[in-house]
């Protein structure tokens, strides 16, 4: 089944990606599904990623849209997620994509088609396979996190939910049309929008497909060292305004508002645990090197 009559939208963010933007463009232009507008978005990178977008851009003959867009200034990851998703991009089925990771040709045609399928759907992700900074697989053996399944708010809220892969992502335009722009504070917009989809009261599937090839580089937005960066109270607080829009919303009754709000302090306080944790293994490990370095 292929029903070509909406568009998708393929929004791919770069940002100092030189060494990896061509493979990352050229999975976007190997897609299979036509009607597609491809959004190619850098965040005012300082190295030649930009020139080789335009270099591509101006040389493709193929059937897809192609939108380049460059900032003028730095806006940030979710300043600039907020612009493409609310400003530029158009399509009913929405597809986010980095620049160091490279999206399969049947990505966009085989979950447009799950979608038609599972109309209450409007968040996926999918399989994936890891590779390192030369492309090469990583691991014998590909990722996932279960059989093919769709989870709704009951999975969100059980001891058993685990995060859908960030890279292989999907959304509807029923999905961000139903909440206001993310939060400029807010470090990632990689689990709230995925929680905006549960709180819709809508359905999240699981599509066990390798549909991406995700790049491990030690430079990734969501490399261990990243996420400890990342604010938690920011992340969490951009939970919060989006629990209490959708309780206002009537998305969610206020039964499963107050099972949500407790459920969100404890993976909180847990969050936190864990960073105080790794933060005083840190110190621990700065600590013994600066004691073998004063005695060399």
């Amino acid at each position: 089944m292929n029903t070509e009559s909406d568009l998708a939208s393929f929004c791919l963010f770069t940002y100092n990606q030189e060494n990896y933007i061509e493979e990352a463009i050229e999975g976007a232009l190997s897609q299979t599904y036509n009607n597609l507008e491809i959004i190619i978005s850098d965040d005012a990178s300082t190295d030649g990623t930009q020139d080789i977008i335009n270099e591509i851009a101006k040389n493709y003959k193929g059937p897809h849209k192609i939108i380049v867009n460059f900032n003028e200034k730095n806006l940030g990851l979710v300043r600039h997620v907020n612009k493409i998703l609310y400003e530029i991009c158009q399509g009913k089925f929405i597809f986010l994509g980095a620049g160091d990771d490279i999206s399969l040709p049947l990505r966009v045609e085989n979950t447009v088609n799950f979608y038609v399928k599972n109309p209450t759907v409007v968040a996926t992700g999918s399989n994936l396979q890891e590779i390192n900074h030369l492309s090469v697989n990583n691991n014998s053996q590909n990722f996932k996190i279960g059989e093919q399944a769709i989870y709704g708010l009951e999975y969100y809220l059980s001891a058993s939910y685990q995060h859908l892969y960030g890279c292989t992502r999907t959304f509807t335009r029923e999905l961000i049309n139903a909440f206001p722009l993310l939060n400029s504070s807010c470090p990632t917009e990689d689990t709230p929008l995925l929680f905006r989809a549960f709180l819709l009261n809508k359905k999240v599937a699981f599509l066990d497909e390798i549909m991406v090839k995700y790049r491990i580089h030690g430079n990734n937005v969501s490399s261990p060292e990243n996420i400890v960066l990342m604010s938690i109270n920011a992340i969490f607080a951009q939970y919060r305004r989006d629990l209490n829009f959708a309780l206002k919303q009537n998305y969610i009754s206020n039964k499963e508002y107050l099972a949500l709000k407790k459920g969100l302090k404890i993976r909180k306080n847990s969050r936190l645990k864990r960073k105080k944790i790794r933060d005083k293994v840190k110190d621990k490990i700065i600590e013994f090197l600066k004691i073998v370095l004063n005695k060399n």
